[in-house]
């Protein structure tokens, strides 16, 4: 999809262990995906941040093996076994525009210090 770069921010990683350590060591500009989320029993214009594992750094995985992980009564083998990682949603009141399969983004950081998705798409609202 080309068109203008948008960015939003990526919510409700507190809700999806270990999606907050996992941002917290990713590289500004590592892939992520938006996926729409139709199902989703909240909001069927949902769209899911998700991070492949093989998108994660050597350097990400060094973090992540910092401990980090124990709160979640998981290991770096258990992020490095599955496929991807759901880091959150872009917020409700911005993702109004339709999304009929997966996009990729980057990883960016707001002003506030805040995760961000950037995205060009078609037809997003900026």
């Amino acid at each position: 999809m080309n068109g203008s770069p948008v960015t939003y921010p990526i919510v409700g990683q507190t809700y999806r262990p270990p999606a907050k350590a996992i941002l917290s060591t990713i590289a500004i500009g590592a892939r992520l995906i938006l996926r729409p989320e139709p199902e989703n029993p909240f909001d069927s214009n949902a769209k899911a941040v998700l991070i492949r594992t093989e998108d994660l750094t050597m350097e990400a995985f060094a973090a992540l093996d910092d401990g980090r992980l124990k709160i979640h009564n998981m290991t770096i083998q258990n992020i490095a076994q599955s496929l991807e990682w759901h880091l959150g949603y872009i917020p409700k009141t911005m993702n109004n525009f339709v999304l009929t399969g997966e996009v990729e983004g980057r990883f960016a950081v707001g002003s506030n210090g805040g995760p961000r998705i950037r995205l060009e798409l078609q037809g997003a609202p900026q």
